[in-house]
């Protein structure tokens, strides 16, 4: 059981001070009309070195997007060189798996956009040599003619410059020369959307991850955007429509100089779809202080004005709905969470929804190494609305008063309920407060406590809205005369499951007749108050403390833990069987059991026993903390006493031993060197990775 949450609704005096709507005002709509307002996260950037391809994410993973964030959206990570591995060939049964992560996110009641990613091309080209690039194209597809490549030592967007990934990119542009690259390429997609134009939760497709003009660069990009990029737009959008003529389809401008706000000159698309076009321009936002010079000073950045009124310029002569598709900076980075803060609600005022960079443990993203939350969670986490009944005209959220205003249209034809998110019990533990403009007694609500989601019924009379969510104020406090109108204690529920498309199933009540006492009062019997525990953690009755943020050798006074590694049978999928009383062992394999007969599964990382003999020195026993400049995620090693090892960057936590100066990992050995701040740690297979880490 979460907190209990109190609600109040209340009046505000007129739909006075409007912002005005937007002179093209384009969404994405559900089956009913209603404007979706999306926000999500990428998943995952541990699909690029997968070796399936496949990100780290279990199902239960997936569902705390949903649960814990609010989260109603993702962008998910493709692969060509995964799906068509020999050319003309495709690979079902890595679309198999796709399929089986999209119905995670269908019962998370998660929209997906699919994402045919690349970083730098590819990792090896048509000879062999490699890694050249990072991730995407298919060996086959990859013609460098063996023109020489060196990774860039200091910033891995770099390496788009070498002369072997700036040539494979010059072939894929050049249609005429090598017809076959962007035809195959074209094709892969309309393979895509046959597996998936009927998969409801699967918003569409979003056409190639930061492409790269290669050569052109140095050239005419105006051209460039408008020449050879658009024909390639238009050749991927016409193979798509062959055989999904509904999917929403996302297009991005060039990487690199939009990203921090630059202009892209990409002409009105082309979209052959019976009726309006559904196409959605997709952009990047990334400010080169904090993603370069790992600083954000927000009195002399300009890049989230630069941004706006580039994008404002481009989505005006694309007439088609603006979300970004990827965002997000580092904890390392100097005022990050001013900065997150600030491109989050330039976000609500000029987009309409964003996928954060991205779902992986450690690194960017709301969770650690662990699956514990980090402060980022906290700034991403939102109240915001999730579909609108009408037309948006302006969403805003205020994090530092907790304050949500949206803004909207009545329009004609739209059906149900506006969704509001609200976290009540991360941002609202005092209780919310509904606020709106639309006259006493012409509207409903609903509180669904399971989905933290508000849904409003709007005065049909009534052709402007302005609702608001507000923290409950202190008694007495309701200012300028507006007057509680209805006040509902709610002991909200353990969250369930849901598809998208289901009913939301909360408590009714209307907007007059207060039954209650009052601000502060409660239903008799509500539950006492108790701390959720982190992720890892699974929810039972009786359990009063907060969960210690180690995720070893602790349980519930049920008698329960979270299990880890692979399942086995046990009371659930996630615990084993013990018998006897609770004991800890002293091997590698961690075992800790309990007296009712279940235990936390054996890990390789954990609190070793009295009697293991020592084999890591002293000056590598601990917590070492850094930053991969070309991974561009936070790395950290954990190193014990009897050599057991635990490497967490780049969206996996990898574990395994120390032996003899190197760092035996399950996916390849690192070399590790004493230095005067700490250690320096470098992947065997490759000599330009290396990481510099300090003690923590």
């Amino acid at each position: 059981m979460r907190p209990r949450l109190l609600l109040l609704a209340c009046l505000l005096p007129a739909a006075t001070g409007m912002h005005p709507v937007a002179e093209n005002p384009q969404f994405l709509t559900d089956e009913q009309g209603r404007a979706l307002i999306l926000h999500g996260i990428n998943v995952s950037s541990s699909t690029k070195d997968d070796p399936l391809r496949m990100p780290w994410v279990e199902q239960a993973d997936v569902q705390r997007l949903a649960d814990d964030f609010g989260f109603n959206f993702a962008r998910f990570l493709l692969q060509w060189d995964a799906l068509e591995p020999v050319e003309g060939a495709y690979d079902d049964v890595y679309l198999d798996w796709v399929a089986e992560r999209m119905q995670w996110f269908a019962d998370a009641g998660i929209y997906v956009v699919l994402d045919m990613h690349q970083d730098v091309y590819g990792k090896t080209d048509n000879l062999g040599r490699g890694p050249i690039g990072y991730n995407g194209a298919p060996p086959w597809a990859f013609l460098s003619d063996g023109l020489p490549f060196e990774h860039n030592p200091s910033f891995w967007f770099g390496d788009y410059l070498d002369e072997a990934v700036m040539r494979a990119f010059d072939h894929f542009w050049d249609h005429s020369g090598h017809p076959n690259l962007q035809d195959r390429y074209a094709a892969a997609w309309a393979h895509v959307a046959a597996r998936f134009r009927d998969t409801p939760n699967v918003l569409g497709y979003d056409l190639m991850n930061e492409p790269w003009a290669g050569t052109a660069v140095y050239g005419d990009l105006a051209a460039w955007d408008a020449g050879p990029y658009q024909e390639f737009l238009e050749r991927c959008i016409a193979a798509i429509r062959a055989e999904d003529a509904d999917g929403w389809i996302f297009f991005e401008p060039r990487a690199a100089g939009p990203n921090d706000g630059q202009r892209s000159w990409i002409g009105v698309l082309d979209d052959p779809r019976p009726g309006d076009p559904r196409l959605v321009y997709f952009p990047h936002y990334y400010a080169l202080g904090p993603d370069v010079a790992g600083v954000y000073d927000p009195e002399t950045d300009t890049s989230i004005e630069r941004w706006t009124a580039s994008r404002k310029i481009e989505i005006d002569a694309q007439v088609a709905p603006l979300l970004i598709g990827e965002w997000g900076t580092g904890r390392h980075v100097e005022n990050w969470r001013r900065y997150l803060e600030d491109a989050a609600r330039m976000a609500d005022h000029a987009t309409s929804g964003w996928a954060y960079w991205e779902y992986g443990l450690g690194g960017w993203g709301p969770i650690d190494g662990d699956r514990s939350e980090n402060e980022t969670a906290d700034v991403l986490t939102r109240a915001y609305p999730q579909r609108v009944a009408g037309t948006p005209r302006f969403v805003d959220f205020d994090p530092a008063t907790r304050v949500l205003r949206v803004e909207f249209d009545e329009k004609a034809g739209v059906t149900g309920a506006t969704e509001i998110y609200v976290p009540a019990e991360r941002h609202y533990p005092e209780g919310f407060e509904l606020v709106t403009s639309d006259p006493d007694g012409t509207w409903s609500q609903s509180w669904d406590a399971a989905r933290e989601v508000l849904s409003y019924v709007a005065d049909p009379g009534s052709a402007q809205h302005v609702v608001e969510i507000r923290p409950v104020p202190e008694a007495g406090a309701l200012a300028g005369g507006l007057s509680a109108c209805a006040v509902l204690g709610v002991a909200a529920a353990r969250r369930r499951r849901r598809r998208i498309g289901a009913a939301a199933i909360g408590l009714a009540f209307g907007a007059s007749g207060c039954a209650l006492d009052g601000p502060g009062s409660a239903p008799p019997g509500a539950p006492p108050k108790r701390v959720r525990p982190p992720a890892h953690y699974e929810d039972h009755e009786g359990y009063e403390a907060p969960a210690p943020r180690s995720a070893i050798d602790h349980a519930y006074d049920d008698g329960y833990s979270r299990g880890w590694g692979d399942r086995e049978q046990g009371r659930t999928p996630d615990y084993e069987r013990w018998t006897g009383e609770y004991d800890r062992g002293g091997e590698p394999g961690f075992r800790a059991g309990y007296a009712d007969g279940y235990q936390r599964r054996p890990h390789r990382y954990g609190e070793a026993g009295p009697d293991v003999t020592p084999v890591a020195p002293d000056w590598l026993v601990g917590e070492f903390t850094g930053w991969d400049e070309r991974e561009r995620v936070e790395v950290v090693l954990q190193v014990r006493r009897d050599g057991g090892v635990r490497l967490v960057g780049g969206g996996r936590a990898q574990e395994g031993v120390y032996r003899n100066g190197r760092l035996e990992l399950r996916k390849g050995a690192w070399r590790v060197e004493r230095t005067r701040s700490g250690l320096v740690i470098a992947p065997e297979w490759d000599q330009y990775g290396s990481v510099a880490l300090t003690r923590r």
